[in-house]
């Protein structure tokens, strides 16, 4: 005797793992069965016609998972309600194969089907998805059949969303692209064969061929501006501080701001810093592959290897002030100004600000370019500013045994080679400022570089001679 169970995903996925040859009924609707093959695993009906003699008829509803089991189970109903008529589905299926309407897929129908089987997806993928479709697909399409979207359709899309957004455009066709190629095996006809042919993605493309894509406007902080930028962010901060009226995320976003650019971390990484990953002591910070809690949208480092960040000085005196004006119970060092429990979310605004008070572009993610440039300025090989940015490197067997995390000391050298350039440029343009003001006074300058060679237990003349052979070695 058959078997019969009710169909659910758990049931049918294990069926297909174990790889053993089984027909199950559904007890939920009769006639419905699943058939597990070598190659394949499908859905069937199979039920008499009334008023008719001979055997039941078995029809292909189709292949499982492409087919969900309430569709299947919907198919099975329309076709146990044709053969309770006294008619034969088949032969009322091949009268439909030549008529367009039983044929069409709205766009609006691949759409759903389209962001259903896609809801493994990152929240993330799937918000930029849907905000595409929102934004570049016209609402008049939604109504029409998917065959009916031409390359010339696509190419007159493209041109409209060109207008108003260079760098979207592309992006409109791949996500068409996408849902194209993810509904073609979902959507078959009368003979059980897809009703999605030709995708014009490609047509289109090679008709738009002559158009580039613009190249990304790879933001970074010039060393001619170096000096200004780290003085502008901390003189902001600093007004910030004193403003009883401002905002707490502006003095935050300065510091996240400050930190990015010593350490080469990312944005993500640094908003959603927690003390637990600070350690003063061994004065490094040991940023997660991966985190258990991802409801901040924080997944672990993006190659999902844990990353340990030597502190530089001036690194460690930022956290050492942080830590001193902490107040509150938050984990995060960049709380949110809504909930001390949630990390800084959004700052394109005081990005926007800070661009504005600089005078030139400016993001957060220009802080781990410039890192990377003054790291390749100071002499530092390929691999060392791959290792300090956490870039993906495999190495082979050999580079599986080599732990950054062995010796923090000497890594952090290459941390301090880096602040040390970034507190001359600093200084440099400090001292132009200083001596482009009125009343500069050369002998009080010099008085004051002897009392910090005093502070520092140099005598100014053991002060130059280091100077001297300093530049020496350079020019060496």
């Amino acid at each position: 005797m058959a078997q019969k169970k009710r169909f659910n995903k758990t049931l049918l996925t294990g069926l297909i793992q174990a790889q053993q040859k089984v027909t199950l009924h559904d007890t939920e609707v009769s006639g419905l069965k699943f058939t597990v093959g070598r190659k394949r695993s499908t859905f069937q009906f199979e039920k008499r016609i009334s008023g008719r003699k001979g055997s039941p008829i078995t029809i292909t509803i189709g292949a499982f998972p492409a087919i969900s089991i309430d569709e299947a189970r919907q198919e099975a109903r329309k076709l146990a309600n044709l053969c309770e008529k006294g008619l034969d589905p088949r032969q009322v299926k091949q009268q439909q194969v030549g008529d367009c309407p039983t044929q069409k897929v709205l766009v609006a129908e691949a759409l759903d089907k389209f962001f259903a089987v896609k809801a493994a997806l990152s929240p993330r993928t799937l918000a930029k998805y849907r905000e595409e479709v929102r934004n570049h697909f016209p609402t008049a399409w939604k109504k029409q059949c998917l065959t009916a979207i031409t390359p010339e359709m696509l190419v007159e899309q493209f041109h409209e969303i060109r207008k108003t957004a260079r760098e979207r455009c592309f992006e409109f066709l791949k996500v068409f692209n996408n849902i194209w190629t993810t509904c073609t095996p979902l959507f078959l006809d009368g003979h059980q064969q897809r009703i999605l042919k030709e995708n014009p993605v490609p047509l289109a493309r090679q008709m738009l061929q002559h158009i580039k894509k613009d190249q990304p406007q790879r933001i970074i902080i010039p060393a001619a501006h170096l000096g200004k930028f780290v003085v502008t962010v901390e003189v902001w901060a600093a007004e910030a501080e004193r403003n009883p009226t401002a905002s707490p995320l502006i003095v935050r976003f300065c510091h996240l701001v400050l930190l990015c650019l010593f350490t080469g971390m990312r944005g993500i990484e640094a908003k959603n810093l927690r003390w637990e990953y600070i350690d003063l002591e061994q004065e490094v910070i040991s940023l997660p592959g991966r985190v258990a809690d991802e409801k901040f949208g924080f997944q672990g480092t993006k190659n999902k290897r844990d990353h340990l960040i030597p502190l530089s000085s001036a690194a460690l005196e930022l956290f050492q002030k942080l830590q001193h004006q902490r107040n509150t119970v938050s984990p995060f060092v960049f709380p949110s100004a809504s909930s001390l429990h949630k990390p800084m979310t959004q700052y394109g605004a005081l990005a926007k600000q800070l661009s504005e008070r600089l005078q030139m572009p400016f993001a957060v993610h220009a802080c781990r370019r410039t890192f990377a440039s003054i790291a390749d300025e100071v002499g530092l090989d390929f691999l060392k500013v791959k290792r300090s940015l956490n870039h993906a490197f495999e190495g082979g067997v050999t580079g599986g045994y080599i732990n950054p995390g062995f010796n923090p000391a000497k890594r952090r050298v290459h941390f301090q080679m880096v602040c040390d350039y970034i507190w001359r440029c600093k200084a440099e343009y400090l001292g132009q400022r200083k001596r482009a003001e009125e009343g500069f006074d050369q002998l009080e300058a010099l008085k004051k570089i002897e009392r910090y060679a005093l502070e520092v237990g140099l005598s100014l003349e053991e002060a130059r001679q280091l100077q001297q052979e300093h530049n020496a070695a350079n020019a060496a």
